[in-house]
């Protein structure tokens, strides 16, 4: 909802004022069924790691695959019986909750002039305050939102058996025929996919009845019905809070260069952005053998807090300057300094901490496995800034036609950069000093440039509906 007024302070000044807020919640359910495939079409099979060949000098298009096993035995991509393999199948379900709060407040004075070639001037101040929250986004929780072979009995496990049986109603979900006709036609000069133990090849492969499929796979929890989506609080959640304030002035003119009428306008603005980012962490204990150290994360513990802070501010000037050539014909040109931020989720403060306690191998050092952290967002990520100019020409032959050509020059840095930022750990009570993974804006600069040509006309001699169209 919102709230505006406007207020004429004199006969030459207005004050306008505005406020708005908005909430919006958006749930995402991501469920995915994954099944492998054997190589011998064997019940009870295991997984099998087919090595495929790239021909990528057959031409333009696709790259071709070929299919490369050894055991002879008629392997078909297409045939979704081969696709049984006991510990390859597995189902999990993410559901993230989130949530978008905007407070803004706007205030505008305008000063009209009554001579001179600046004939208005505009200043005003822009405030809000973004709030972005997620939940859920934990998928791997057996039993709950991860079912593997081990878990299609509930509260017992899963048998050989059992999986194999399930398996069984699962293949019996599959397609009939490829869904999708002329399958990467554009890209590919002939069929995608050889088999070499068979000779055959195609462009399509053995596809499910998604529904039908994960029902068969959960039959034991009540099919889809059984999956319980953990949508609370993780270590993956981001918590934001983003405040703006911003100052701008602008001033229009309109006057004279020679003989020809010149209009537009130039101004600046001032902006400064308060980054306070929330992460959420499970206590790391460590345990330390002859084979090295081994963390974990505690599943058990409640979480605690870690609040980093980011600022920046940034001047963006701009000027437009609108030429009358002719009574059909408008030069318009700009400059101006833009700017844009990334995604709020990109801001997130969580840490993907890499549990090696089921492995046989630790870590050298607690500094190492610092080292493989990763981060879930960058709340010191700055914003996106670019620097664009643009000229047009465009021309009226008649009242009811434009024809218009702008060439345009763009130049930013907008790309992305792995980096690894210090940070300090407390595991088991040592402060330990590591390097985490994590994503930065690229201070390389990238150039865009073009043309573009617009044709409008509107049709208004055309009877009826059509009249106007164009």
């Amino acid at each position: 909802y919102g709230i505006n007024l406007d207020y004429a302070l004199t006969d030459n000044l207005s004050l306008s004022l505005d406020y708005a807020e908005s909430d919006t919640d958006r749930t995402e359910t991501d469920i995915e069924l994954q099944l492998g495939a054997t190589e011998n079409n064997i019940e009870g099979g295991s997984g099998h790691d087919f090595t495929v060949q790239l021909d990528v000098n057959q031409g333009p298009g696709a790259a071709i695959a070929t299919i490369l096993n050894d055991g002879g035995n008629g392997f078909e991509v297409t045939d979704p019986s081969y696709f049984n393999a006991r510990n390859r199948g597995r189902l999990r379900a993410r559901q993230i909750i989130r949530d978008n709060a905007l407070d803004a407040l706007r205030a505008d004075l305008v000063w009209t002039r009554d001579s001179g070639a600046v004939h208005t001037v505009k200043a005003g101040v822009r405030s809000s305050s973004m709030e972005y929250f997620t939940y859920g986004g934990n998928n791997r929780e057996s039993g709950v939102s991860q079912f593997e072979a081990a878990d299609l009995t509930p509260g017992s496990g899963g048998n050989d058996a059992v999986t194999d049986a399930i398996l069984a109603n699962v293949l019996a979900c599959a397609d009939q025929s490829f869904p999708e006709s002329n399958f990467l036609s554009n890209v590919r000069n002939e069929e995608l996919i050889t088999n070499t133990s068979s000779g055959t090849a195609v462009s399509s492969f053995a596809t499910f009845d998604f529904d039908c499929a994960a029902n068969a796979w959960l039959a034991n929890y009540g099919g889809l019905a059984g999956i319980q989506l953990q949508n609370g609080i993780t270590t993956e959640t981001t918590d934001l809070t983003e405040d703006t304030l911003a100052f701008y002035v602008q001033a229009d003119f309109d006057t004279e260069w020679g003989n020809y009428p010149v209009r537009g306008n130039f101004g600046i603005r001032a902006v400064d952005t308060d980054i306070t980012s929330v992460g959420y962490r499970r206590p790391i204990t460590v345990e330390q053998t002859e084979d090295g150290f081994f963390i974990s994360e505690d599943s058990t513990a409640p979480f605690e807090t870690d609040t980093q802070k980011n600022d920046y501010q940034e001047v963006l000037p701009s000027l437009t300057v609108i030429v009358d050539l002719d009574e059909d014909l408008i030069l318009r040109s700009g400059i101006f300094r833009g700017m844009s931020r990334p995604d709020p989720a990109s801001y997130g403060n969580g840490r993907d901490i890499q549990d090696n306690s089921g492995s046989s191998i630790g870590y050298s050092s607690l500094a190492q496995a610092i080292d493989e952290t990763s981060a879930t967002g960058n709340p010191y990520l700055q914003p996106i800034l670019s620097t664009n100019v643009d000229l047009g020409l465009e021309w009226y032959p008649n009242q009811d036609t434009m024809i218009a050509g702008t060439i345009y020059w763009k130049e930013f840095n907008g790309g992305f950069e792995n980096v690894a930022q210090p940070e300090t750990f407390n595991i088991d009570g040592n402060e330990v000093q590591g390097f985490v993974k994590a994503v930065q804006i690229s201070d390389k600069d990238s150039t865009i440039k073009g043309f573009e040509i617009t044709l409008t006309h509107s049709f208004d001699y055309l009877p009826g509906f059509w009249s106007g169209f164009g």
